[in-house]
């Protein structure tokens, strides 16, 4: 190695530094003619094709992006139209479902005013009906002279149906008083009679 070094010695250190600067400079140009002469001649490195294998690669890799870039973003604004017309689809059925509403509570107010209305006519045909019972009841006991328990329990009862729909004091005042001054009488075989 000593050797080396005094034959660099001699030669001159200038000289052996250029040597070994215009090498470095010169073994990147020689690599790139080459790669130039077997370009031209159509031969290719193996080194050279696995980078032109991978790039190729990373460029399909790169349009599978794009596409799926693309494809996200396409969707995203069909989506968006598509939740846009949820979303009105079902304002309008809201809209449609609030006004349905409003006309079966308009029904059902109609509705319970008729039925108010019958219930108040219907009360009066009752009142009426039983008023013309309770009275004929009062007149067959009264012209008979005594009642029965079953039927003194019957005519309570209709005097309670009566009030309960609306009828006035009559009953009260008339009938009932009229009725409980009658004697009481227990037919052969009545309950009553046995219980006594």
């Amino acid at each position: 190695m000593l050797d080396l070094i005094d034959k660099a010695s001699a030669i001159g250190w200038g000289t052996v530094i250029s040597v070994i600067v215009l090498a470095i400079l010169l073994i990147p140009l020689a690599v790139e003619g080459w790669n130039r002469l077997l370009k031209s001649l159509g031969l290719v490195k193996k080194k050279t094709l696995q980078e032109s294998q991978r790039e190729k690669e990373i460029a399909e890799i790169y349009q599978k992006i794009n596409n799926v870039q693309a494809d996200i973003v396409g969707k995203q604004a069909q989506y968006h139209l598509q939740s846009v017309e949820i979303r009105d689809g079902l304002a309008r059925d809201q809209a449609a479902l609030r006004e349905e509403q409003k006309e079966i509570q308009r029904d059902i107010k109609q509705m319970s005013a008729m039925l108010q209305e019958y219930i108040r006519k219907d009360n009066k045909r009752t009142i009426a009906t039983l008023r013309t019972t309770l009275w004929q009841l009062h007149k067959g006991f009264t012209d008979q002279g005594y009642i029965t328990p079953d039927s003194l329990k019957t005519f309570k009862e209709l005097g309670k149906v009566y009030e309960e729909a609306g009828g006035d004091d009559i009953y009260h005042e008339k009938l009932e008083p009229e009725i409980l001054s009658l004697e009481i009488r227990y037919p052969d075989g009545s309950i009553y009679k046995m219980k006594g």
